[in-house]
This record gives C-alpha cells, sequence and structure tokens, in this order.
C-alpha cells in the first residue's frame, strides 16, 4: 500500500478502486487516561467546583458528585456486598442521581446495566433476569409499577433516589408550597418492597474502602441494545471502549467543543447516546444540564432564555421545535447542535439553518460500537450524510454474497475498531453471527462510503424491500411523503401475500401508513407520489392511522406493522403502550376474508 499523505484518508485499493477499505483520518488521543475513573478523577481534580450536572433549580458541582458517588460506592461493597464484575441495574429518568449512581458503580468495579425508562415491564423483567443484577436503583413511583416483576428476578437490594436527595433546606421549603409538588405526591405511588433511600445512605458517615483496580479491559456497561427488529440484546461495553468512542467523537468535533461548554441533554442518560453526551461533557469540564424531550416541547423558548452552548437532540425533536414555534429562535451562544438517532431529512436540515443559522451535526452509531462509527465535522457539512469515519476505525461495504464493494456502491456496512463491544451478554452464537474472527462487525446497515470519507446510511438490512429485483429503501420514500405539506407522519413497509391458488407463489408489496391532516386522500396522495417517486418506490396501498409508533428515540416501530393487525398498531403512538397492543391482539385478530 503507498504511503497516504498527511492529513488525508487513508484507503486500501485493489483494482482501479473498484474495491476500498477506508480507514478513518486522525490518532485517538487517550492523554494518560485508560479508564473512565481516570476520566472522571482527573475532571474532578481540575474543576473541583465547578457544575457538573443539573437538572431544574438543583446541581452538583464535580466535587459533590465525587463525595456522593464514593459514599454510595462504599455502601454498595460493604452493605450490598458488590464484587467486581457484578451487575448493577439502574432504572431512572434524567436525574442528578443518574451520574451519582454511574460514577459510585464504576468506582466499585461494577457493570452498569442501562434500564430505559420508556421500555415496558416485559422488557424490565427480561433485562433484569438476563444480566443477573444484584442492584437496582430506582424512583419510589417506579419501583411499585415493577415490584411484582422485582420477584421473578436476582435482585436483593434496593437503592430509591428522590429529586430532593441533593437539595437545600431552603430548596425544600420551597417545594412545599409549590402546587405543582404537590399534585406530585398525590399521585405518587407505594412500593410494599424493602428499599434503602439514596439519601439516607448519602448522609451517613462512609466507610473506609481499599478500592479494587479498574483496568481498561473490564467491562463497563451492559447496554441492551432498542429491540427495534427483536428481542434486545446486552452489549459488552469496556471502559477501553466507551472511552476511545469518546475521543474518536472529541477529534472530529475539534475546537467547536469547547472547555467548560454547557450541554443541554434531553435525551435519556440510559440510552447510549444520552450516556456518550455525558462523558463527553466530563471530558471537557463542562456541564451537562439534564432535561426532557416532553419539556422542551413544552417550553422552546427556553432555546432562546439560556446561555447554552451545545444541545443534543433527536430528529423528532428537532422536527418537532420548529412545528410547535411559529417564530423559532434560540440563543446566539448556542451554535452546535448535535442529533443522533436517525437521520435528519433535507428539509428539517434546510427550516433548521434558516432559523438559527446552523445545520445539525449529525452522526452514526451503534449500541454495538459505544457507540461512534461517523460523525460530521462543524466546519465540514455535508448535508445528507452521517458525517466522516472516525479516527482508527477501518470500514468497509460488503455485498450480499460478502463481497467488498467500492465507493458509492450500495452494501452493507462492516466496521471494525477500538470502540466495538466485546459481544453479546451470554449470547455466543449472536456474537458470532455479527462479530467476525478477523473482529469486523456486520451492522446489518446498507449503507455506501465517499471517497472523502462521508458515509451515507441508507436503511436497516432487514427493511430493505426488494421490488421487481431492485432494492427500495422505505426512508426514501418516507422522505419523499413526507414532503407534502399535509402529511404528518407516515411509515412504508413491504407486505407478503400468499398466492390465493395455494400454491408457494407470493406477491410484495409496498404499503404505506399514513398520518394525515384533514383534506388528504389516499387517491389525491398517490397522485401526488407518481411524480415524486420511481416507479418501483409507489407503494400499492395506501392506509390512513391515527399514529405512527415510534420508540422512546423516536425510531419508528416498523416490525409492528409487520406482525401486528394495522387496526391495533395505529391506535397507539408509543413503545410504551407495547402491553396494551399485546393483549388486544387476543380480541383484534384478523379476519382473513375481510383481509382480502
Amino acid at each position: 500500500m503507498a504511503q497516504a499523505k498527511k492529513n488525508a484518508p487513508s484507503v486500501v485499493a485493489r483494482s482501479n478502486r473498484d474495491v476500498a477499505l477506508y480507514v478513518g483520518r486522525g490518532r485517538i488521543a487517550f492523554n494518560g487516561q485508560k479508564t473512565l475513573l481516570d476520566l472522571f478523577s482527573k475532571a474532578i481534580e481540575e474543576t473541583l467546583d465547578s457544575p457538573a450536572i443539573t437538572f431544574e433549580k438543583d446541581t452538583l458541582s464535580y466535587r459533590e458528585l465525587s463525595m456522593s458517588a464514593k459514599t454510595l460506592a462504599a455502601w454498595m461493597i460493604h452493605e450490598a456486598h458488590i464484587k467486581p464484575g457484578d451487575r448493577i441495574a439502574i432504572y431512572l429518568p434524567n436525574s442528578l442521581s443518574y451520574g451519582v449512581a454511574l460514577y459510585a458503580a464504576w468506582l466499585a468495579r461494577a457493570v452498569v446495566v442501562n434500564l430505559g425508562v420508556a421500555v415496558v415491564h416485559h422488557d424490565v423483567l427480561f433485562q433484569l433476569q438476563d444480566s443477573s443484577a444484584k442492584l437496582l436503583i430506582t424512583t419510589p413511583n417506579l419501583l411499585a409499577d415493577i415490584q411484582t416483576t422485582l420477584l421473578q428476578t436476582g435482585v436483593r437490594h434496593i437503592v430509591t433516589t428522590r429529586r430532593n436527595d441533593y437539595s437545600s433546606v431552603q430548596s425544600i421549603l420551597r417545594e412545599l408550597v409549590s402546587p405543582k409538588r404537590w399534585l406530585q405526591l398525590i399521585q405518587s405511588k407505594e412500593t410494599l418492597l424493602t428499599h434503602t433511600r439514596l439519601r439516607e445512605i448519602l448522609s451517613k458517615r462512609s466507610h473506609r474502602v481499599e478500592w479494587p483496580v479498574v483496568e481498561s479491559e473490564d467491562l463497563a456497561v451492559l447496554q441492551y441494545t432498542s429491540g427495534t427488529t427483536g428481542r434486545a440484546k446486552g452489549a459488552l461495553l469496556t471502559h477501553g471502549s466507551l472511552l476511545a468512542s469518546l475521543r474518536q467523537g472529541q477529534h472530529v468535533l475539534g475546537k467547536s467543543l469547547e472547555s467548560g461548554s454547557v450541554i443541554l441533554c434531553p435525551v435519556t442518560l440510559q440510552h447510549i447516546l444520552g450516556l456518550s453526551t455525558f462523558l463527553l461533557t466530563v471530558s471537557v469540564r463542562g456541564t451537562l444540564v439534564l432535561s426532557t424531550i416532553s419539556a422542551l416541547m413544552d417550553n422552546p423558548k427556553v432555546l432562546l432564555e439560556k446561555p447554552y452552548d451545545v444541545m443534543l437532540g433527536i430528529p423528532l425533536l428537532y422536527d418537532q421545535l420548529l412545528k410547535v414555534s411559529t417564530n423559532f429562535k434560540v440563543n446566539p451562544k448556542l451554535r452546535l447542535f448535535i442529533c443522533g438517532g436517525g437521520s435528519a431529512s433535507l428539509s428539517l436540515q434546510k427550516q433548521w439553518h434558516e432559523h438559527t443559522g446552523n445545520y445539525i451535526i449529525e452522526g452514526y452509531g451503534l449500541s454495538e460500537a459505544s457507540p461512534l462509527i461517523s460523525a460530521t465535522p462543524p466546519h465540514r457539512v455535508r448535508i445528507g450524510t452521517s458525517g466522516v469515519i472516525t479516527p482508527e476505525t477501518e470500514v468497509r461495504i460488503v455485498s450480499n454474497q460478502g463481497d467488498p464493494l467500492g465507493f458509492n456502491q450500495a452494501g452493507e456496512l462492516w466496521v471494525r475498531g477500538p470502540q466495538l463491544m466485546r459481544g453479546y451478554w451470554q449470547l455466543p452464537q449472536a456474537t458470532s453471527e455479527v462479530l467476525t474472527h478477523d473482529g469486523w462487525l456486520r451492522t446489518g446497515d446498507i449503507a455506501s462510503l465517499d471517497e472523502d470519507g462521508y458515509l451515507r446510511v441508507l436503511e436497516r438490512k432487514k427493511d430493505v424491500f426488494w421490488v421487481h429485483n431492485e432494492l427500495v429503501f422505505p426512508q426514501e420514500i418516507e422522505s419523499a411523503v413526507a414532503e407534502h405539506e399535509d402529511v404528518v407522519d407516515c411509515v412504508a413497509v413491504q407486505e407478503i401475500l400468499k398466492n390465493e391458488q395455494g400454491d408457494d407463489a407470493t406477491q410484495r408489496i409496498i404499503k404505506l401508513f399514513v398520518v394525515a391532516r384533514n383534506g388528504l386522500t389516499p387517491e389525491r396522495l398517490s397522485a401526488y407520489l407518481q411524480s415524486h417517486l420511481k416507479t418501483n418506490e409507489i407503494p400499492d396501498k395506501i392506509v390512513f392511522v391515527d399514529k405512527v409508533p415510534r420508540g422512546p428515540m423516536g425510531k419508528v416501530l416498523r416490525r409492528l406493522f409487520q406482525e401486528l393487525p394495522a387496526s391495533v398498531v395505529s391506535k397507539v403512538g408509543s413503545v410504551l403502550k407495547m402491553d396494551e397492543i399485546v393483549a388486544k391482539t387476543a380480541d383484534d385478530k384478523p379476519d382473513p376474508d375481510k383481509e382480502k
């Protein structure tokens, strides 16, 4: 291979670039830090009294975060008998306690199991059973919801936390006269299970502890995949892999991310995107301002009134912020808008730039990659892509037959790099299906790569349609449909119809589900699409529904439309209602004659 030029992407080419291997430019700078504990201790040492985490009116400084985490970690070791490698489940909404619990678990050399608060109860049960978690940290309300579930798990200790665990006496007195607080008290639920209050643990004198030595190869997080395409699997992420992903992201963002930045995070910290943002904040000695998507939707003016430097979001949030406010504006100080969990449409990018003067910074990642694979340099935005490949990350595009493809050719994306997971928890077969013997991760995503290293993710491999032996990407259909002024939301799926003669022949049709405004009809929309889609992309059937179900990160739960009757799926708008959907299927089975 010829020596690559300085500051140019490294490329291995064969047969006049018909086959290409791309390596992200740059080198990862670890600065002597080998574990996430090194990251935290260095930040705490340099910024003791600076604010670390803020939620509403409460703030923890780096000093207070350290003291609280060490007290909790000592309790974990002495009272809960947590040993190195034990799993500690965190089941919390965005809160100060999440940061404390996370750091405490790593101090005890335990493995954090992130239980997303938006998942349904049977998923919580599965993840607690699958991980064999010994300790659960949650809120009293969430505990009351899952208390019967816990009897079927190996959880032996429960710690509960409330919002006012870190509040001063004055703050608590102010809350007592707050109507909102009284409403929360009225709506609070009681639990019958024995649990220990975090406030009680923090109020006592900490045990003396000889802290376990943590290594780079030690497991840090058991991160369950979203489960949008099947049963969730626990990705084994080490201190080293998470630290590598963090440094890769910092390299791409460069000087756009300044030291001491105030970062707004409405995305749940339980998600790998939220977790990595917390680590990024600590790395730049910044302040993480926690919020929720619903809170931002209710009060978008906070983006104009507060001096944030960076905002994290998902495409659905950015899109809805423009829709809820007719004169949407942001503080001039806020200039870096990071997006994950999906791709921002071209129209969204254009509108966001018109309102803020900045483009949304997109990236691509997976739980299995801790999570980053590509990110957009803020000074080199290329709309329609997921940015450039991160440093020391190898990428190749592979055909269905396993043959390497060249630049600008669509195929399955394979990745290799220091940020990859060790494998799936207790699933050796599933691990071997996605990780090759020489360290390549088969992502299951269809993508293309250009000569400059910019990645364009087209679709999940499982979601791609085959129409007349040609590939059709549902995202392309949905993007064109969403451009219609009377379309609120949509999802395209492929349905396989069996031959009525009873033989093995089948017919594949494209079915489009649409949430529409009054006045739009399937016929009018179909006529519109005739001139906006290719012939093989035009839906065979258009069905109007009330809602399109999405997961907590805004991803369309396409599989629900494929697995359950449309009359059931269309009645829900979130994975939170999954239990209701499944229960209703018993009474809402499809009538074969009616379906015909």
